[in-house]
């Protein structure tokens, strides 16, 4: 298939403003390459596509017609846009966490839900993560009563590596572990096979990290 693809975000975290639409990067270019002013996840994706246009933009229609009119897309897939009802979608496709799931399953402030959980039945697809290794089963077993087609998906970690050598670090060293990612836990815990972890630090989900950060992390 080789169809105008492009991928709308709103950008968070990003210093763009997204009342507008900010074209990140076209189909064969990167226009910005500054994660503080696209967003973290923005800049990962439009370094990790190819032949992929990357636009953020808070109200979803307006990103959309952008990517039609001005960029003409054929496909326009959107990051985190389930509960968007303005916009017509061929494609449904949630992810659920094997373990967790659905939390208490209460929508927020209560809970982790942005919708009840009944509202999965709009769903076309959904993709069962498993980030430990762990059964799938519990998650299978709740998700086969909807009677959506799904698939399991398993996260297997590349390496562990020097930033400065690019060598991958293998003996099991004593290590502090630290993360800016939301319910960072699976994350500590898939590093206790090759560390000796004695330490763990969590900051806010898309931390931006500063010289004060690192000079904490090392004292």
């Amino acid at each position: 298939m080789n169809k105008k693809t492009v991928i709308l975000s709103r950008g968070y975290k990003g210093k763009l403003n997204n009342k507008n639409v900010n074209l990140i990067k076209t189909y064969d270019e990167i226009l910005t390459d500054d994660p503080f002013l696209s967003g973290d996840e923005v800049n990962l994706i439009a370094h990790k596509t190819k032949n992929a246009a990357v636009i953020t933009c808070a109200d979803r229609v307006k990103g959309a017609k952008f990517a039609k009119e001005k960029l003409n897309a054929e496909i326009l897939i959107m990051d985190d846009g389930f509960s968007n009802r303005k916009i017509y979608k061929d494609l449904n496709i949630i992810l659920v966490d094997s373990k967790k799931m659905f939390g208490n399953n209460f929508v927020l402030p209560l809970g982790p839900l942005r919708e009840p959980v009944c509202e999965i039945k709009r769903a076309d697809k959904i993709i069962i993560v498993n980030k430990e290794n762990d059964s799938h089963s519990t998650a299978e077993e709740f998700i086969q009563k909807f009677k959506i087609p799904y698939v399991n998906c398993n996260i297997i970690r590349d390496k562990i590596y020097n930033i400065k050598t690019n060598e991958p670090l293998k003996d099991k060293k004593p290590a502090v572990a630290f993360s800016g990612i939301g319910q960072p836990e699976q994350f500590f815990r898939s590093l206790s096979a090759d560390f000796d972890i004695k330490e763990t630090v969590s900051f806010d989900d898309h931390f931006s990290y500063d010289i004060n950060t690192i000079k904490m992390l090392n004292s």
